[in-house]
């Protein structure tokens, strides 16, 4: 029987029982908050140093929060789906839903585009609070199942193992899932292989079987790149029937998680073809597995620059070491240990081969989950090597100097990097205030992964919002009527998700910024050139360099432009319109009002729907292609292309391409225009390679879906690089 306390209290007459069971459970979960609150607050720091998320990076979470708007605003439509992360969207839609009901005013969609750095904040505060009730959790868990505090702590402790974890447990990323998950996932695989082993039962009931296949699927669901990981589950599961049962139960998991994507799982395979049998990055280089010299400076490039990663990897490699010498030399091995560390460690190796095919230092945060899980079956395989005088008469002294040392030494290192995060991004705060002096001004952006523009955050989210990116660039350029891109490596000027041409620009305003980061002087004043200069020889406007930011690698550059020659070469353009109601004589081609260009397959006339007059084509997966039309062009010169179409499923493509299509092939289904009757006006726009070798392009529309879609009005500009 347990003592009980009697305490008379002072001014009054009552006494106060105390169990001391009570006190000292009380006082466990106190010291089981401590790691938690701890890890709040330097997130909190980190958080607040972060400034905005644009800044920070749009990649990935932008991409994330906008196929999250997609599922929260009720269409299942998923426009990423390269990790495929889907658990991740379908969080952050819960989230924005939420959010958009308390404080949403606009249609969900605007009201998302219009407070992009909001809603992701909302984001990283609950996922904040799910990492720490998560965190707190797993170490109440394994106390309670264990009675063993400092195995507790360690399973806490997964944050302190590298400072990235912190900096991404509260992004709207798949790594904050992950963290999340696999940091109560191991340390219940740890306390269930124990209990399994300890019973004597190599056999795992059902629910545990169904418990492990449901969170190896939503980690494997949330990145791809952490199937290695599972590996683990089936070195500890010796009955090959429940092997069976575990991997039919991750499949039925797995899909379960990818629901919303389902659809897309053709482009899902087709990206993780590409990523394992090209030795670039996502999918490009050359048609190999791996680059050698490539992956041998990767593999140095992760164990040289993270001491932490290297120490325990070392350790968990020795302990597997010592097992495997011990099965070699037929002595007393644990079999249990032996698969349990051989699980552990082909996992992380697996792991750490793969991503040094395309390194980069957080796709190691899956497998730093599992180093609470490795120290502690690695403590279990040296502990009969431990039982020296000293340490085994002053065991738990020992185990607290230790435990303490390792968490100051890492806990210091976490607090270092928190607070020394702003010196990153802070520089980029000056090119914000130089740029809020220019605020009307047109403003043309070169796209990167970080900026001092939000609207490359927006641009790259809303690119990777699949087919409601229509709707959305739509709503932007409301938001942003004149802010441009310019992709350098193609020299494509854009208003967001449709080609421009230069002077359509410069003719409306005499003075243009351009903004670049992380450019060569070279590159820009290539880009410059290309900008101002049509083909190199008729000079729209001189530009100079009005600011540089050197902390952050910025420059910002203006265009004075001639707007009168700009307006001359706009107007200069030759335009062919096709109303699709006059036909030759054979009935097979559809002439335009310039008397002399076809439009050829004028077989496919309707009368049942059209935007104007009597008449229009009709596309379907029988008919996929129609109203081939050639016309004359030079290199350098700009054209614009555009139809009315009605589509039961807005698809319907317009296509421009050379004869050869390897030459030059480019399509467009931007939509500028709505009208009564579901028609939409859509726009192709592209500018003719200054290399192209023919003397003409070819225009047709082209129908991908499975239903309907009739096209009518047909209009091609060609704007002049003369």
């Amino acid at each position: 029987m347990f003592k009980t306390v009697i305490l008379f209290s002072k001014g009054t007459d009552k006494f106060q029982f105390m169990n001391p069971l009570f006190t000292n459970t009380i006082r466990r979960r106190f010291i089981l908050l401590l790691l938690p609150v701890f890890y709040v607050f330097l997130s909190l720091v980190i958080l607040k140093n972060i400034t905005t998320f644009y800044i920070n990076g749009p990649d990935p979470v932008y991409a994330y929060l906008m196929n999250a708007t997609n599922l929260a605003g009720g269409h299942l439509e998923i426009g990423h789906i390269d990790h495929p992360g889907t658990p991740v969207q379908c969080f952050g839609a819960a989230v924005v839903f939420a959010k958009y009901m308390i404080s949403g005013s606009l249609p969900l969609y605007q009201d998302v585009l219009s407070n992009p750095e909001s809603y992701l904040y909302a984001c990283s505060m609950t996922l904040l609070m799910l990492f720490m009730a998560t965190l707190y959790l797993t170490g109440r868990y394994v106390y309670t199942k264990t009675g063993n505090i400092y195995m507790a702590l360690l399973f806490q402790a997964t944050p302190l193992f590298n400072t990235g974890i912190l900096h991404h447990a509260f992004l709207l990323t798949p790594e904050a899932m992950i963290i999340i998950a696999n940091t109560f996932f191991t340390a219940w695989l740890y306390v269930t292989a124990v209990h399994v082993n300890r019973s004597g039962n190599p056999n795992w009931s059902l629910r545990a079987l169904v418990t492990a296949a449901v969170f190896s699927a939503l980690i494997v669901a949330c990145k791809i790149t952490c199937l290695p990981l599972i590996v683990l589950v089936y070195f500890l599961i010796r009955s090959n029937k429940q092997r069976l049962l575990f991997t039919g139960g991750f499949v039925v998991s797995f899909l379960i998680f990818i629901l919303p994507a389902i659809s897309k799982f053709r482009e899902m395979y087709t990206w993780i073809k590409g990523l394992l049998n090209h030795d670039g990055h996502y999918g490009h280089g050359k048609e190999q597995i791996l680059n050698t010299a490539e992956f041998k400076q990767n593999l140095h490039t992760l164990f040289a620059t993270n001491a932490a990663f290297t120490a325990i990897y070392a350790v968990i490699t020795f302990a597997f070491g010592v097992c495997l010498y011990r099965l070699i030399r037929k002595k007393s091995a644990d079999r249990f240990q032996l698969r349990f560390i051989s699980g552990i460690w082909v996992s992380i190796t697996l792991l750490i081969l793969l991503v040094a095919k395309h390194y980069s230092f957080h796709y190691l945060i899956p497998a730093e989950t599992f180093f609470p899980l490795g120290l502690i079956v690695s403590y279990m395989i040296f502990s009969p090597f431990l039982d020296l005088g000293l340490y085994s008469r002053n065991t738990r002294a020992v185990k607290t100097i230790i435990a303490c040392a390792l968490a100051l030494l890492l806990a210091r290192q976490n607090v270092s990097a928190a607070f020394l995060f702003p010196d990153h991004r802070n520089p980029m705060l000056s090119t914000q205030q130089f740029l809020s002096s220019w605020k009307d001004t047109p403003m043309i952006i070169t796209p990167g992964n970080e900026s001092s523009c939000i609207e490359t955050a927006i641009y790259f989210g809303t690119v990777y919002s699949g087919t409601m990116n229509h709707p959305y660039f739509q709503f932007i350029k409301t938001l942003f009527p004149h802010s441009y891109h310019y992709e350098i490596g193609t020299k494509r000027l854009m208003f967001w998700d449709v080609d421009m041409f230069a002077p359509e620009i410069l003719r409306k305003q005499s003075k243009v910024l351009v903004y670049f980061k992380n450019e060569t002087l070279e590159t820009e004043i290539a880009a410059m050139t290309d900008i101002s200069m049509l083909n190199g020889k008729v000079k729209l406007g001189d530009f100079k360099k009005i600011f540089t930011n050197p902390l952050s690698d910025e420059s910002i550059y203006l265009i004075d432009a001639d707007t009168a020659l700009s307006a001359r070469i706009a107007s200069g353009s030759t335009t062919i319109f096709c109303n699709l109601e006059k036909r030759t004589d054979d009935k097979t081609d559809f002439i335009a009002e310039d008397g002399h260009t076809h439009f050829k397959k004028a077989e496919e006339l309707n009368h049942d729907q059209y935007f104007s007059g009597n008449t229009c084509v009709k596309l379907n997966e029988k008919t996929q292609y129609g109203l081939d039309c050639e016309f004359p062009v030079q290199p350098g010169d700009f054209v614009d292309a555009t139809v009315w179409r009605r589509s039961t499923d807005n698809t319907g493509t317009i296509i421009l391409s050379a004869k050869n299509n390897a030459l030059f092939y480019t399509g467009g289904e931007a939509i500028i225009n709505n009208a009564p009757g579901d028609w939409q006006q859509i726009q192709c726009r592209t500018k003719i390679p200054d290399n192209y070798p023919e003397k003409t392009l070819f225009f047709y529309m082209y129908y991908t879906g499975k239903g309907t879609a009739w096209i009518d009005d047909v209009k091609i500009t060609v704007y002049p690089c003369k």
